[in-house]
């Protein structure tokens, strides 16, 4: 009889550890969508970047290629509203981090439009932005180090 109360044990602790499995592959895909969620927003937010340093006094000098046009911002603008919609996988502060910036360049759009952006507002854009992306970091954008291939002890 013992000997049936100690397999019936067992068997009982497998099922909880395969009842644990779906919980344990949930958990995993979503850090994994949150991460690939990062990267994409961090990527917006980088682009973005240099047409707000350029109207800053930072002391950035960003190639003129790389300042944004009026309708390629609106369209990056446009393509971060869509990423927040996926934004359930992230942490709170990441949400709030980048709902803030987003909000922000959709009310810095029209006066950049018009020209009348002043470096404050730029100036402030830009530590909205580098703060998002700051968290990003802190949470994980990467599964491992980034590669830098200007650097000559890099791994390949």
């Amino acid at each position: 009889m013992e000997i049936w109360q100690a397999i019936a044990s067992i068997a009982a602790c497998f099922a909880a550890i395969v009842a644990l499995i779906p919980i344990f592959q949930a958990s995993a895909a979503r850090k994994a969508k949150a991460r690939n969620l990062r990267m994409r927003i961090a990527t917006k937010l980088t682009r973005i970047r240099p047409t707000f340093a350029a109207i800053s006094n930072n002391h950035e000098n960003p190639p003129k290629k790389a300042i944004l046009t009026n309708e390629g911002l609106v369209l990056i603008s446009k393509e971060l509203e869509i990423l927040l919609s996926e934004s359930e996988s992230l942490y709170p502060v990441e949400q709030d981090r980048v709902s803030q910036f987003v909000a922000n360049l959709e009310l810095m759009i029209p006066m950049y439009e018009a020209g009348e952006l002043n470096s404050d507002g730029a100036e402030n854009l830009l530590l909205l932005c580098d703060r998002a992306i700051s968290e990003f970091e802190e949470n994980g954008m990467l599964h491992t180090d980034p590669h830098l291939p200007w650097e000559k002890n890099t791994n390949a």
